[in-house]
């Protein structure tokens, strides 16, 4: 995943004939991850090196 500073983050998921997939989402200061119809995520746990997420 990549979070961007605007609030937007770009997930790649493997797709079609497993080339990289870009899916676009959302976050909030607050820890919510937002995935549009997907569903949403919020950060559990974070240090320099790791981000830990529940997906719901």
């Amino acid at each position: 995943m990549e979070f961007r500073a605007d609030g937007t983050f770009v997930e790649r998921l493997i797709g079609r004939g497993d080339a990289p997939e870009e899916h676009l989402g959302r976050w909030e200061p607050s820890g919510v991850i937002a995935r549009g119809a997907t569903g949403s995520a919020l950060v559990v746990n974070a240090t320099a090196d790791r981000l830990e997420l529940a997906w719901q």
